[in-house]
């Protein structure tokens, strides 16, 4: 899932380039299928491949139209397709394929900036969720590495610990149980806060599993050196 996310990222941050350099060749007098024809030898990265792919689906159908729409629903990108039903529009309804281009280069480059800046600006909400995780860990570490063992066990139901105040004894605890929560609190909060990380730091839950399967790790890690 990450290796695909990251693919996807990589198509979404090189679209404004590919529309860029399609409506520059498109400029110089070419078609819009032959600019796209020639942009199989230039050097666009991760899209060199689609872009091959889309040639193929012109060769196969003579619909730039229809070679956008499988692109997008191949990367299933709404960037994508949205630019397939402007140039169908502007195809059908005024023929001005040429601004339409470039209208949509000018968004995708806008929506590229403000992904990149929405995704700066979560940075921080992701570095205060692994804030608060560390300093659960603390506090736990601290309880049952140094508070609980401090307290008297339960001993066959029996009071052992004497009076507490006036007229409250304290009959010892289990203190192998409190490990016990303890460690699982910190497992289910490291799983659930790695889940909302993903989702606020790149707007979907399962990206966040990389998170999860790290603070897991650490609970774990940190609970087995206590015991």
């Amino acid at each position: 899932m990450e290796i695909h996310s990251r693919r996807i990222g990589k198509i979404i941050s090189s679209f404004p380039d590919f529309l860029d350099r399609l409506t520059n060749l498109h400029d110089s007098g070419f078609t819009l299928a032959k600019s796209l024809n020639q942009l199989q030898f230039s050097d666009l990265g991760i899209l060199n491949h689609e872009v091959k792919k889309m040639n193929a689906d012109i060769e196969l159908d003579g619909s730039i139209i229809e070679a956008f729409k499988n692109f997008g629903k191949r990367v299933k990108i709404i960037a994508i397709l949205r630019v397939a039903i402007l140039l169908e529009s502007a195809s059908s309804m005024t023929g001005n394929i040429k601004d339409t281009l470039a209208i949509a280069a000018g968004d995708a480059l806008t929506n590229k900036m403000l992904e990149q800046e929405r995704r700066t600006a979560m940075k921080m909400q992701i570095i205060i969720i692994y804030v608060s995780f560390f300093i659960f860990l603390y506090v736990s570490y601290s309880l049952v590495s140094g508070f609980l063992p401090q307290l008297p066990e339960i001993n066959a139901g029996k009071e052992i610990a004497g009076l507490v105040g006036e007229g409250i004894t304290f009959s010892g605890m289990d203190k192998i149980l409190y490990a016990r929560l303890f460690f699982h609190a910190a497992i289910l909060i490291g799983f659930f806060s790695g889940l909302v990380a993903g989702q606020i730091g790149e707007g979907d839950a399962r990206r966040g599993l990389k998170h999860s399967i790290l603070m897991v790790l650490i609970g774990y890690t940190v609970f087995s050196l206590i015991s």
